[in-house]
């Protein structure tokens, strides 16, 4: 169905008043019907935002990283009760599973809580370095395996190690191809 504008669009309106820094794209039919940039991507810089910029997905990203890990699983690639170690020979838990990472009851640490420790700053740090970080120090699990829920971000920097070797490809590659 078709979608009308007011003269005035609400998202000028709320740009005007000081509540609104980001992108929007409206699509129809798979055709843009309306694109538009609004406010700034470095407060530093004051450059402004465009519609091509770029944007830190963060958590949101998990949910495209279970989709690639159920793909692989469909593929016969992978199972959800694979142990970590399968995958990741280097990765120092032996009683942690896929599964368990997907459904954040693997006990494992925080990694921008016990990276602090031997980095001085996490943009360095990669899945790599993570998983070696893992693998060197071995930090203490809050809980075994499968007896909690505590939501976990290193379970999916691992999961996303898991996607390269499973699929033998970047993850964003990956991504790329099967997703996007």
């Amino acid at each position: 169905r078709r979608h009308s504008f007011p003269t005035r669009r609400s998202s000028d309106l709320l740009y005007e008043r000081g509540m609104l820094n980001g992108v929007f794209l409206l699509a129809q039919d798979g055709k843009a019907v309306y694109k538009k940039a609004f406010g700034i991507s470095n407060l530093t810089t004051r450059e402004p935002l465009k519609t091509t910029s770029a944007f830190n997905l963060a958590s949101i990203s998990k949910q495209f990283t279970s989709m690639m890990i159920m793909m692989l699983k469909e593929k016969g690639k992978l199972n959800y009760d694979d142990k970590v170690q399968r995958h990741l020979a280097e990765f120092p838990y032996s009683n942690i599973t896929i599964r368990h990472l997907l459904n954040h009851t693997s006990g494992l640490p925080e990694y921008f809580d016990f990276a602090t420790q031997y980095y001085n700053t996490l943009d360095t740090l990669t899945n790599d370095k993570t998983l070696q970080l893992l693998k060197n120090h071995r930090p203490n699990l809050a809980f075994e395996p499968n007896t909690k829920f505590s939501y976990c971000n290193t379970g999916y920097v691992l999961l996303a190690s898991v996607i390269e070797k499973a699929s033998g490809m970047l993850i964003q590659d990956y991504f790329n191809q099967q997703i996007v």
